[in-house]
């Protein structure tokens, strides 16, 4: 695994849109594709506490859209579901970041992980 997630590109809703034109009945490449990407830095992240700064600012800047990048809000919604598992696994290292995460996220983005993402 590449450990730089620079490579990693959440699709826009552009590509979205574009991959569904073509294959309407199928999940569009492009999140697939990012899926893929994004995982092995997750999974990384949960058991290599040093490296779980670099991918929980990656995930958070991807759920905020903080490059204003049109990212849909389902991929946001992923980003946010992702960031809280590695807050879930380091919840003292990361209490304030993904309060404030949370706090910034559209409630629209966050009834989308509602089901996955507990309150508590």
């Amino acid at each position: 695994m590449n450990s730089d997630l620079s490579s990693v590109n959440p699709p826009e809703k552009k590509q979205l849109l574009k991959d569904m034109v073509e294959d309407g009945h199928s999940t569009p490449e492009s999140l697939i594709d990012f899926a893929q990407n994004i995982v092995p830095h997750v999974q990384r992240a949960l058991t290599v506490e040093s490296y779980s700064q670099t991918v929980m600012t990656y995930l958070a800047d991807c759920a905020l859209d903080s490059e204003e990048r049109s990212i849909p809000e389902t991929v946001r919604a992923t980003c946010y579901m992702n960031a809280f598992k590695i807050f879930k696994q380091y919840p003292e290292k990361f209490k304030n970041s993904f309060e404030s995460l949370k706090s910034n996220l559209p409630t629209s983005v966050k009834e989308l992980a509602s089901d996955f993402v507990s309150e508590d």
